[in-house]
């Protein structure tokens, strides 16, 4: 049993595994940055899809995971479009995880108490979506800021990395 709980924790960080719960935690080092972060956001969608992403194990760790990958993976390249192109790519990755987050809520008493349209959910995920790029940005640039430097290749790829984010978002 301990061997097979090991070996499900090694393939929890890739796939789900439904014997294992994620957990969700309050990370005490995170509260201020959520607290500043919730002060820009609209609405209670939002507000539960940013605390969701930095609180629940399930979610947290797939953003984090996709990015320090790509960040391994940049440095690894020199090239422009080859970065350009897996910094759109761990954006990707990034979407396609998280995209069930939206309709996580949906069984939840106080959503069926009051609901909200689908396309209000959809607003409400775009701009923690926008976040999650954002940061991913910045560290993709500090990464290959280490690599290329400071340069016009630099800004290109900060620039093709949030152009991607902005069409994966709207």
């Amino acid at each position: 049993l301990e061997r097979e709980s090991t070996f499900y924790k090694w393939i929890a960080i890739f796939a789900d595994v439904p014997h294992l719960v994620p957990s969700v935690k309050r990370r005490k080092y995170l509260d201020g940055l959520l607290e500043k972060l919730s002060a820009r956001l609209a609405n209670r969608g939002s507000f539960m899809y940013l605390r969701m992403l930095f609180r629940n194990n399930a979610y947290s760790g797939v953003w984090l995971r996709v990015m320090l990958f790509m960040g391994v993976l940049l440095v690894l390249v020199d090239q422009l479009y080859i970065a350009m192109i897996l910094g759109a790519i761990g954006h990707v990755l990034t979407v396609v995880q998280l995209v069930p987050l939206i309709h996580y809520y949906d069984s939840h008493p106080f959503q069926q108490l009051y609901p909200v349209q689908n396309t209000k959910q959809y607003q409400a995920f775009q701009p923690t979506m926008l976040i999650i790029f954002f940061i991913q940005t910045a560290f993709y640039g500090l990464v290959w800021s280490f690599i290329q430097g400071f340069s016009v290749t630099w800004l290109l790829a900060i620039a093709a990395w949030l152009a991607s984010s902005a069409l994966l978002t709207y």
